[in-house]
């Protein structure tokens, strides 16, 4: 039903004029239109745009057209249902995608034989019954009386409660050995996982361990001039290097005498690794072997902090035993 708005000059007639059934005002109000060519135009639009009239206590009256907003609205509705659809579409398609195969590698007696599946959830059946993401690895089920590993890792040789743990955060998979700074402080390091060609880098926020062979490297940036200070710890003797980045870009180290770092041992290649300076991200990096060729033992770093898994396949030091970690698409046939 429409209404009309009543010029404020008859607002002013007398209580008793304004009892007029509901025809005349019709026809007082097309009167007016018609007589008024001023607001003719104004008044005819918002005819066909008033649904409903609402009167405030100031006499104020505004006009709402219940029609155009619901339709408005209920497109907005619309939409967005869609676009949340799409995202939940894509969301499911994507949710358990990539996955990690977790076995044994060569020797290695850890697992059993067994294979361990994880996805971005967590695990399937671990032993803290929990899915957020997190997967424990260690050599006991309880402490204290509290579950605190999902996998047992057997081991004889290895008395840590948490040896790393392996989550997912932002679209890709992390490794991060959980051991106590006494541990650390004796050398009681464990958890290495085995870098490749691609470069990788060195933390500036702490201490950085690299097992070559049966010798362990220790690196720290020095903050004031990016400068390395590499420390080479053969458990025969120890020895302390410094380099500035404006002095030397590459540093190689390795069993032959033609390396900036000479490590006379066995078990060390020729060129065991590089560690370059890269001026554009200012960082300093770390890669196995020389030229493109791979040292025959590895390069191993140890994982006091998170380590993105970036392979398709990795490899994962824990003592003297390797476990490998394969990432596959659940999609793929």
């Amino acid at each position: 039903m429409s209404s009309f708005l009543i010029p404020k000059k008859k607002r002013s007639i007398e209580e008793s004029e304004l009892n007029i059934n509901k025809n005349s005002i019709k026809e007082n109000s097309n009167i007016e239109i018609k007589n008024s060519e001023k607001n003719k135009n104004s008044l005819l639009m918002k005819r066909n745009s008033i649904s409903s009239v609402v009167k405030s206590s100031s006499n104020e009256t505004f006009r709402i057209n219940s029609l155009n907003i619901k339709s408005l609205f209920c497109e907005k509705l619309e939409k967005t249902i869609k676009v949340f659809s799409l995202m939940d579409n894509n969301i499911s398609k994507t949710k358990e995608d990539m996955k990690l195969i977790i076995s044994d590698y060569e020797d290695s007696n850890f697992f059993q034989g067994k294979k361990i599946i994880i996805s971005n959830f967590g695990i399937e059946n671990g032993l803290r019954l929990l899915k957020d993401g997190f997967v424990f690895f260690g050599t006991c089920k309880e402490y204290k009386g509290v579950i605190i590993n999902d996998i047992i890792i057997n081991s004889d040789n290895l008395n840590i409660k948490r040896l790393f743990v392996i989550f997912y955060k932002d679209s890709n998979y992390y490794l991060k050995a959980n051991l106590d700074k006494e541990d650390i402080e004796k050398d009681n390091i464990y958890t290495y996982i085995k870098i490749s060609k691609i470069n990788f880098p060195i933390s500036k926020r702490r201490k950085n361990f690299f097992q070559i062979g049966n010798c362990v490297l220790k690196t720290e940036i020095i903050e004031n001039d990016n400068s390395i200070k590499i420390e080479v710890n053969t458990y025969k003797w120890r020895k302390t290097y410094i380099f500035s980045p404006f002095e030397i870009k590459a540093i190689t180290i390795g069993r032959n005498e033609n390396n900036t770092i000479y490590i006379n041992e066995k078990l060390v290649s020729n060129y065991q690794c590089t560690i370059f300076f890269d001026s554009n991200e200012n960082l300093w990096f770390i890669v196995d072997g020389f030229m493109n060729k791979n040292s025959t033992n590895g390069t191993w770093k140890f994982c006091n902090e998170k380590v993105q898994l970036m392979n398709v396949n990795d490899y994962i030091k824990i003592g003297k035993s390797i476990i490998q970690i394969n990432k596959f698409n659940s999609l793929d046939k």
